[in-house]
């Protein structure tokens, strides 16, 4: 038995879908060298989830052994950008590892009402949609 995905033609959860998947399409582990010793910079990979509801667009992006401090969050020209480092200790050494994704969020949101919450190692932001992009009900006569 073979299963089809069905996507609604006019969903905005389904043109999210697609942005999120072009954007975040490289996503996987932590590192993109983990299984590669020698292999020059190391490239960080960051598990991040995407969802909507009728009011926000949420990204959650799950960054351990990472600082608040240690984290920039930028939105410009409806594109979300987080990008950070992190720093771990081996015996005398320090690596950093950086780490930058972005996603276009469309030009349907409130920039100046973003929020950003960080806590035991994960990021939510949280972009309010604006009121042109809310599902509206249409009264029927």
């Amino acid at each position: 038995m073979t299963l089809i995905r069905y996507e609604y033609p006019d969903s905005s959860v389904s043109e999210f879908d697609r942005m999120v998947n072009r954007a975040f399409s490289n996503f996987g582990r932590w590192s993109a060298f983990e299984d590669e010793p020698f292999s020059g910079p190391e490239t960080a990979r960051i598990p991040v989830d995407l969802y909507e509801d009728n009011d926000c667009y949420f990204v959650r992006a799950e960054l351990p052994g990472v600082k608040k401090e240690d984290i920039k969050l930028e939105l410009d020209n409806a594109v979300l950008t987080l990008s950070g480092e992190r720093k771990t200790k081996s015996g005398d050494s320090e690596e950093t590892t950086s780490f930058s994704r972005s996603v276009n969020v469309g030009e349907y949101v409130q920039g100046d009402k973003v929020k950003a919450h960080f806590e035991d190692g994960v990021l939510t932001v949280t972009v309010p949609k604006s009121e042109e992009r809310k599902p509206r009900t249409i009264a029927i006569k």
